[in-house]
């Protein structure tokens, strides 16, 4: 039986209970009997949960193992690149026709690099992200109470399975 239907029959056996339809002595038995298929259906459960959570770490190591193939294949290629690269500059060439393919050099970007602290430059050559710090938010809600600038949300209620 699901969890879904042992709270179904609970919430029955309450109402029964609360109209007095059934007896004292069978609403504890039976209500003892549906609590035993309750916590049955919370240890199946728990079992599922953990087998879901070995999956996810499998998962993970497998992103893992993915992501580091990725950057090894990401290298190989840059190697195979600037080998291409060195090439034509050793030879002379800014473009080449190699099959089906056309092969050109590109000149470098240029990058702007800070050559001192952050501290030491205009504004106008720093960026600032401003956004709402829900930490500094406690922090004020602790000392000042209610604030015109946020409120309280309850988040999500869950469990804890040890």
């Amino acid at each position: 039986m699901s969890l879904y239907e042992i709270t179904g029959r609970l919430a029955y056996l309450r109402e029964l209970i609360e109209s007095e339809a059934i007896s004292e002595e069978d609403a504890t038995d039976t209500m003892e009997a549906i609590l035993q298929e309750q916590e049955d259906g919370y240890e199946n459960a728990v079992k599922w949960i953990r087998d879901i959570e070995a999956e996810i770490e499998a998962v993970k190591a497998e992103v893992d193992k993915l992501a580091e193939k990725k950057k090894v294949l990401e290298n190989r290629k840059e190697r195979v690149r600037d080998y291409i690269l060195r090439s034509m500059q050793a030879s002379g060439q800014t473009k080449v026709k190699a099959g089906i393919f056309t092969i050109a050099e590109k000149k470098p970007a240029v990058k702007y690099v800070p050559s001192v602290s952050v501290d030491e430059m205009p504004p106008e050559l720093l960026r600032v992200k401003k956004e709402f710090s829900a930490t500094a938010a406690k922090e004020w809600a602790k000392t000042h109470g209610k604030s015109p600038y946020f409120h309280e949300e309850l988040g999500k209620a869950g469990i804890t399975i040890r």
